[in-house]
């Protein structure tokens, strides 16, 4: 418990930076958008990329965390099997929590949006499900839900997996996953969803 408090600890900073800098970038975006709006009469439908702000957010944050804590935890005397533990326990909360935070502030900037003349957010669910799962609002928005603390959770585990990794690897090994599991999820998945019909 206490070292599971020790790692929430340690993201109250880069939380608070990072929703700080998200605020002001899509507040910008917004002014800005009033003003060409007003000016010229241009016109966007949709602005998205908060939760891929996220996705990496917790990616590189896991990774960046990982030796940091494990050499913490080893000098407190803290069982591996312990760190293994808060480490999963940590992730599913801060993507419990970036989950919860990136919603409320999409309601929000959506609202203030659709003032300028933007319809609002265009969310990593709706480009890919669009409202194909229901028809009813909140069944959807619960589904948004789920489906952003999943994969903010998988990408947090996906960061501490693989500085899990390198600890143990030598350069060549180091090089190669560092090559392969980008492309795999950036290349390799999108084509294969496409060549199965959007199945996965």
């Amino acid at each position: 418990r206490k070292f599971f408090r020790y790692q929430l600890s340690y993201y109250r900073k880069e939380l608070t930076a990072f929703y700080l800098i998200v605020i002001a970038l899509f507040t910008f975006v917004t002014i800005v958008a009033g003003i060409v709006f007003s000016q010229n009469g241009a016109e966007i439908k949709t602005f998205s990329g908060m939760e891929t702000m996220s996705l990496i957010f917790m990616f590189v944050c896991a990774a960046a965390a990982y030796k940091y804590h494990l050499h913490m935890g080893l000098q407190n005397s803290v069982s591996r099997k312990s760190m293994f533990i808060s480490n999963m326990a940590t992730s599913v909360m801060i993507a419990l929590l970036m989950s919860i935070c990136d919603k409320v502030l999409a309601t929000v900037f959506g609202a203030l949006s659709s003032k300028v003349g933007i319809e609002g957010f265009s969310s990593l669910y709706g480009m890919i499900y669009g409202n194909s799962i229901s028809n009813n609002a909140v069944f959807v928005f619960l589904h948004n839900l789920v489906f952003s603390f999943l994969i903010y959770t998988l990408f947090s585990i996906l960061g501490n997996f693989i500085v899990g990794l390198y600890c143990r690897m030598n350069l060549i090994a180091i090089i190669s996953v560092s090559i392969t599991v980008p492309a795999a999820i950036f290349i390799l998945l999108p084509v294969l969803n496409y060549l199965t019909g959007n199945a996965i």
